[in-house]
């Protein structure tokens, strides 16, 4: 229903289709989380990318993702990001909580990439 008016059959059915075609199953998304972060942590070109991608899924208002972290990812990192993405939408759980201490350990992660809060990397 939007806005009180039924949806027609073919919006359903859409709808339906986009639905299917971007679900993730939660162990997936889990995986994802699981390595961004060891990516996030290493000390690598693309770890700053990782950690930026996990922090803007985590906490929306303060970082933000741009194309250029998806491209220093890498192809395999890049997949996991976009199950990371579609994990975010389709179940809206925070990705700290697929990690043991996982509020420990974002709150470190947030602590080590301060340079990337949206305050200091755009303005």
């Amino acid at each position: 229903m939007r806005m009180g008016v039924a949806m027609p059959d073919h919006d359903k059915h859409s709808n339906n289709d986009t639905l299917r075609k971007v679900s993730v199953g939660e162990g997936a998304y889990r995986e994802a989380v699981i390595a961004l972060f060891v990516e996030a942590m290493s000390d690598t070109q693309r770890s700053d990318a990782a950690s930026n991608i996990l922090l803007s899924v985590y906490d929306e208002s303060s970082f933000c993702v741009t194309v250029g972290d998806f491209r220093t990812l890498g192809i395999e990192h890049f997949h996991e990001a976009l199950i990371l993405l579609r994990g975010k939408v389709i179940h809206n759980f925070e990705p700290h909580l697929f990690l043991e201490h996982g509020a420990q350990k974002f709150k470190s992660l947030l602590a080590k990439n301060q340079h990337l809060h949206v305050n200091r990397r755009f303005f």
